[in-house]
């Protein structure tokens, strides 16, 4: 009874997650000239395999009469050639695989067709954060609430990972937006993994986290009189708001009249209107923070004194 040929590719089907790896042959350390097997990944996206050009195919068979004579194969449209060693495909793409046998007596085994998509090219990753960030020609500065997202795609396999590490700590998986909090000059490191194994170049992101807040004062143009803890002022008072930064620099400086909506500070302010006032300014930096408010009350005058003469004599 004539038993028919038998041939396949040899894989290792990983049960726990369904993806299947092939048997490779991987090169030992430079000067070594023997070839050593090692694992190369082979993902499945549940409809077709994909693998780096790295990764080498093995072609086996069997006959339990004649014995296998020889194994044939092809790529795509080629020709078929014997088989002698495991090979790779170098172009990234779709390819086809067409293989088959014959053993000593001239039985030939049917043509198996096996599809693989050959994906040699890192996923592409960038990073983005929810908050603006200012720069200089030296420096770039983040507050410390800012969260830093990493994003990551890829045209092939798909990403599998992605990874960060801030200074020198160690590289950890991303999973959600992060910030870097402490004071001072940082730099994230981050790449993407695809799931063959394809690594991005690491990027890096340099940032000067800038927690200090502004100071901000608020400077009347001439001295108050001060009557019964209250201070008073002419209506020709101005009232001038400076504000500094030792890091970022300021952003923009904001005040309130009388409870009032805060308005941007452009100009020294004059309130001519009679009465009780406060004026309430606050500083923001070029990041976000925000300075202590401070304020000044006072009265304004500006009704003039009235005087009469009497004559002194009877």
């Amino acid at each position: 009874m004539r038993i028919k040929n038998l041939i396949s590719l040899i894989v290792i089907t990983m049960l726990f997650i369904g993806i299947t790896n092939f048997m490779v042959y991987g090169k030992e350390k430079a000067g070594a000239e023997a070839e050593s097997k090692t694992e190369a990944t082979v993902y499945n996206d549940g409809k077709i395999d994909y693998v780096t050009s790295a990764l080498k195919f093995n072609l086996a068979g069997s006959d339990n009469i004649s014995d296998i004579k020889s194994l044939y194969y092809k790529i795509d449209k080629g020709d078929f050639i014997e088989y002698k060693t495991p090979f790779s495909i170098s172009e990234e793409g779709q390819h086809t695989i067409y293989y088959y046998s014959d053993d000593n007596v001239g039985n030939q085994s049917k043509t198996i067709a096996y599809s693989v998509i050959i994906d040699n090219t890192p996923p592409e990753v960038s990073i983005s954060y929810d908050y603006k960030l200012y720069g200089t020609k030296d420096k770039v500065y983040a507050s410390g609430v800012v969260k830093y997202s990493i994003i990551a795609s890829d045209s092939l396999s798909g990403v599998k990972t992605i990874e960060y590490s801030i200074d020198s700590g160690k590289y950890e998986t991303y999973t959600n937006p992060f910030s870097v909090e402490k004071a001072g000059d940082h730099i994230i490191k981050y790449r993407a993994i695809d799931n063959v194994g394809n690594s991005s170049a690491e990027k890096t992101f340099s940032i000067f986290v800038d927690t200090e807040k502004p100071v901000v004062k608020i400077i009347p143009s001439g001295k108050f009189y001060i009557k019964e803890n209250k201070q008073y002022a002419p209506k020709n008072f101005q009232y001038q708001i400076e504000a500094s930064d030792t890091e970022s620099g300021v952003g923009k400086i904001i005040f309130s009249i009388d409870g009032g909506e805060y308005i941007v500070y452009e100009s020294p302010i004059t309130i001519t209107k009679e009465g009780e006032h406060t004026i309430v300014a606050k500083a923001i930096d070029n990041v976000g923070n925000i300075s202590d408010e401070t304020k000044v009350s006072f009265v304004s005058d500006s009704t003039p004194p009235a005087i009469e003469l009497k004559p002194l004599g009877k």
